[in-house]
């Protein structure tokens, strides 16, 4: 599997991938409902996803917390921060976050990078409503649970964790 440097490619990204990843970001948030609560990002990169959001009159939110392992990226990230959003560098696999913290937890293309099982592990612990995770197609299939839609290049994984 080729290895992308994140940090190196964090101040070309929003250029070479913002407009492939607005239209995902448009897909996943056409299957949530208005009201996402306290939201976290899980690999945000720069943080392109609370951009959308900001500007999509259908959705609203409490708090917007990315993450992500990436120095290059949080750098770019920040410079989107205001008094409803923070951004923090983590490792999925750990997440520095109580239980049931979050309403609605999204992973946009990033579980092919992870230890899969351990993640979503971490991420429906931290998570007490919907957990959203992409990925694109033709990668081996990493979620064993939930309900699965196919796109053209991306399949969504939706993860209702109200009961658990």
């Amino acid at each position: 599997m080729a290895y992308l440097d994140y940090d190196l490619l964090s101040d070309c990204y929003d250029e070479l991938y913002g407009e492939e990843q607005r239209e995902k970001y448009r897909r996943v948030l056409s299957l949530c409902r208005s009201s996402l609560g306290i939201i976290l990002d899980a690999g945000c990169g720069t943080g392109l996803f609370l951009d959308y959001l900001r500007g999509d009159k259908g959705h609203s939110y409490i708090l917007y917390v990315g993450i992500d392992t990436s120095a290059g990226m949080l750098r770019i990230a920040r410079r989107r921060k205001d008094s409803t959003s923070d951004f923090i560098q983590a490792d999925i696999h750990h997440l520095p976050f109580r239980d049931n913290t979050f309403n609605t937890t999204l992973s946009i293309t990033v579980i092919h990078h992870l230890k899969h099982v351990k993640a979503l592990r971490e991420l429906k612990r931290v998570t007490k409503g919907l957990v959203i995770v992409t990925q694109r197609k033709g990668l081996d299939n990493r979620i064993l649970v939930g309900t699965k839609l196919e796109l053209d290049k991306e399949n969504i994984y939706l993860i209702n964790n109200l009961e658990g």
